[in-house]
């Protein structure tokens, strides 16, 4: 059934319970520079309570003082997919239940991260292209708000994604993973130094015990390190301007990647691509794609014959080697956007979600790993917009049970980026089942947290909309 212009399905007593205590704690502010609340930003017919103003200090917390994560790709993997259940796509969550207005603190917003806060709800921080961000807090049905102001300078999230780090005490800082101490702060168990030189590679020193190494990471200037469930560290390496398509920022594209084991004091492994082919992207995804138990290294491989093409790739105790890869596109400077890796099969079978040529038509496409290739199984022509042209925002996409149906969807901005469209797997095709609209195109990164509420966890969402408006789904 299609109402208010979304696609909608009757809400269930527990979603009809959480409208119930979500309406009930609702309340929007904003703290005025001077300390002094301001009005509240609230949805018509929606309550108008008294405002919480709810403190927050600004610092980046040392490891074992971390409390949350937060990444714009979802996970330290790069596996842009949720665990747990939602409440999106009915007539009743339909809209934001939560709004806050972020354009008198950040002009342009580019990035969103969210974490959960140690005493509840959770932390949402907007970034701006100059740096700029400011950090809300909700309860967990949205009630208290507060804000907190962060400068940064021009240069610290231009070329890699804004990490949120929640410290143990509540302090809100923010990081990332080529910060001299990104990963030791993402990787308490480790102590790890990220040292950059003036052209962006640099060398990255393990200590463990009394015993350190250095390895050499040649992975200018933008690349972002993946985290594997065994603290394995993957990034793409070794720059190259041999397919100069310019989709993701510039003209360099990545000849190789490479795998930095943390916990065991293995060598360092590369896997060197053809003279032809590139890695066309900033990260890998990283997931258990064949069921195994451990995790696939998932990619976009691009040369001037055939465009891009999708591999996944093994690492082993003998090194890395690619164990599948997809048809090519078969036209050079066409790219596919790998999403996530999820249980979107019918029957949950697991797949890897795509849309292809996002600047173009957008066309989402579902793959199987299957006798040792990748086997698309659907896909729907839907205009779908999955990244902007020339961005290195590349997380414009999220995979999920959104709605709490048991199913997973792809959750993915329309053609015009005006709204959400939720996209589901059934039987060899794919369909639209609901959407969300935005009032104004997305201009950030999909962002959420899972807060724990019941015994798969709630899906919380949320995206800034061109506008400067925060939008949160309770």
């Amino acid at each position: 059934m299609k109402a208010n212009g979304g696609w909608h399905r009757a809400a269930t007593p527990r979603r009809a319970r959480l409208l119930k205590l979500a309406l009930a704690a609702v309340a929007l502010i904003l703290a005025a520079a001077c300390g002094a609340p301001a009005a509240p930003v609230t949805d018509p017919g929606r309550p108008n309570l008294d405002a919480v103003v709810v403190s927050m200090d600004y610092g980046v917390p040392d490891g074992p003082e971390v409390y949350s994560i937060g990444y714009t790709y979802a996970n330290a993997s790069g596996n842009r997919y949720f665990s747990g259940t939602g409440g999106l796509g009915t007539d009743e969550l339909s809209s934001a239940s939560v709004r806050f207005e972020v354009s008198g603190f950040v002009d342009i917003p580019m990035w969103l991260t969210a974490a959960i806060h140690p005493d509840g709800g959770a932390v949402w921080v907007v970034t701006g292209v100059d740096g700029k961000s400011v950090a809300f807090r909700t309860g967990l049905y949205g009630e208290g708000a507060g804000h907190i102001l962060i400068d940064f300078p021009l240069e610290t999230f231009s070329l890699s994604p804004p990490i949120l780090v929640i410290g143990k005490s509540g302090q809100v800082g923010l990081t990332t993973t080529r910060a001299v101490d990104g990963l030791d702060t993402l990787l308490p168990g480790a102590r790890i130094e990220f040292i950059e030189d003036g052209a962006g590679n640099g060398n990255l020193r393990i200590t463990r015990g009394d015993r350190s190494s250095t390895i050499s990471v040649r992975n200018a200037p933008d690349a972002t390190f993946m985290i594997g469930s065994d603290s394995t560290l993957y990034s793409y390496v070794i720059s190259t301007d041999r397919y100069p398509h310019g989709a993701i920022g510039d003209q360099n594209e990545w000849g190789a990647v490479t795998a930095i084991p943390v916990a065991d004091g293995a060598g360092a492994s590369l896997l060197l691509l053809n003279d032809d082919d590139v890695f066309e992207g900033l990260y890998p995804i990283l997931a258990d794609f064949d069921g195994d138990g451990v995790e696939e290294i998932i990619g976009t491989v691009s040369n001037r014959t055939g465009g891009a093409r999708l591999i996944v790739i093994e690492n082993g105790k003998t090194g890395m080697r690619i164990a599948a890869e997809s048809e090519p596109i078969g036209t050079a400077f066409r790219w596919t956007h790998q999403v996530a890796v999820a249980p979107f099969g019918p029957n949950g079978e697991m797949e890897l979600a795509t849309i292809r040529t996002p600047h173009i038509g957008g066309v989402a496409e579902f793959y199987r790993l299957s006798d040792r290739k990748l086997e698309r199984v659907a896909s729907l022509s839907g205009g779908y917009s999955s990244h902007v042209n020339g961005s290195r925002n590349l997380d414009m996409a999220v995979a999920g049970d959104f709605d709490g149906d048991g199913n997973v969807e792809l959750l993915v901005p329309s053609r015009n980026r005006l709204s959400l469209v939720a996209l589901r797997r059934s039987g060899e095709s794919a369909e639209e089942v609901w959407e969300l609209w935005l009032g104004s195109p997305l201009a950030t990164n999909l962002a959420g947290v899972v807060l724990p509420d019941g015994s798969d966890g709630r899906i919380i969402l949320g995206a800034v909309t061109r506008d400067g408006e925060l939008l949160i789904w309770q």
